[in-house]
C-alpha cells in the first residue's frame, strides 16, 4: 500500500528537490523527523548544522577545507603582503602541533552561506593574534633585516559555497536512504534507520577549527574562534610568549579582521590543534 498522505520524510523529499527552500528550513524538519523518529543522533546533527559546532565537538569532513597560508611583512623599507609560505616555513611550535593548511569551519550553515556573499574571489581567516604567531616565526628568522607582522589562511569564496552543498547532500543522501529502507505502507523510519543513516553520511575527522559565533549584526560582521585542544604535553618551560584561548575576529564582506578575546599563556595551553 502506497503511503496515504504527506509525512515528513516525504516532505523532505520533496523539498530536497525545489532549489527555493533553504537549507536551514531543511534542517529544521530534519529536527521533527527526529523527533517523531526518536533519533537523537538526527536532532543533534541537524541543530549543529543550524547553530554550528562547539570547539570540542567532532566536525563532519564535508566542513573540512584547504587554504593558503599567507604572511605579511617588511624588509627593510619595503612592506609586503600576502606572500605564500608552506606548512614546514610555519614556527616549530606549529609544526610540533600538527598546524597545515588545513582548516575546518564551525559557524552555523546561515553563517556560512553569509559568509560566501561577497564579489571576492577568497575570504582571508586570520587567528586573534597574529602578531604573536609573527614573533615566533621571527625568533626563526635568519634575515635580520625581514620581519613577519602578520600570518592567516586565504580561503577560496568556492570553497565556502562547496561547504554549504555538501551539507544539503549529506542530508539528501540520509532521506535517500531512509525513503528506499522504509516500507511504503509506513510513514516514520525508525529509530535504528534513521540512527545508521545519519552516521553514515556525517562521518567526522580532525583538523584545526574556524567558528562562526552567532549574535552579531550584518553592518558588523561575526565573530570567529579560531581554537584548538590542550594537553600536558603542551607545556613548555621555556615559554613566554602568551597565546589567546578564545581567539575571535570579526568576519566582514570580503575578510575577517581580528577582535577582542581572553588569553592563556604558552605555559598552560598551545592554541594549535
Amino acid at each position: 500500500m502506497a503511503r496515504t498522505h504527506e509525512g515528513l520524510l516525504t516532505r523532505l523529499q520533496n523539498d530536497l528537490a525545489d532549489q527555493s527552500v533553504s537549507t536551514a528550513h531543511l534542517l529544521q524538519t530534519c529536527i521533527l523527523l527526529g523527533g517523531q523518529s526518536k533519533s537523537q543522533k538526527l536532532r543533534d546533527w541537524a541543530r549543529q548544522e543550524l547553530h554550528g559546532y562547539k570547539n570540542d565537538d567532532e566536525i563532519p569532513v564535508y566542513r573540512h577545507v584547504a587554504g593558503t597560508i599567507c604572511v605579511d611583512g617588511i624588509a627593510g623599507n619595503n612592506l609586503w603582503t600576502g606572500n605564500v609560505i608552506t606548512p614546514g616555513q610555519l614556527p616549530k611550535a606549529l609544526r610540533d602541533r600538527g598546524q597545515n593548511e588545513w582548516i575546518k569551519l564551525t559557524q552555523g550553515v546561515a553563517e556560512l552561506e553569509d559568509a560566501t556573499r561577497t564579489d571576492k574571489t577568497s575570504i582571508q581567516l586570520s587567528p586573534y593574534n597574529p602578531a604573536a604567531i609573527a614573533a615566533l616565526m621571527n625568533e626563526e628568522n635568519p634575515r635580520p633585516y625581514q620581519r613577519y607582522t602578520a600570518l592567516y589562511w586565504s580561503v577560496s569564496r568556492s570553497a565556502l559555497v562547496n561547504v554549504v552543498s555538501n551539507i544539503r547532500t549529506a542530508l539528501a543522501d540520509i532521506v535517500a536512504e531512509l525513503a528506499d529502507a522504509l516500507p511504503e505502507d509506513e510513514d516514520v523510519p525508525t529509530k535504528e534507520m534513521v540512527d545508521k543513516a545519519t552516521t553514515r553520511f556525517t562521518v567526522t575527522g580532525d583538523s584545526n577549527t574556524i567558528t562562526i559565533v552567532s549574535g552579531q549584526s550584518a553592518s558588523q560582521g561575526a565573530v570567529v574562534n579560531v581554537t584548538g585542544a590542550a594537553t600536558t604535553s603542551d607545556k613548555s618551560s621555556g615559554g613566554i610568549l602568551q597565546w589567546i584561548r578564545d581567539r575571535k575576529m570579526i568576519v566582514g564582506a570580503a575578510t575577517i579582521v581580528v577582535a577582542v578575546a581572553g588569553v592563556a599563556t604558552w605555559l598552560e595551553w598551545n592554541p594549535f590543534k
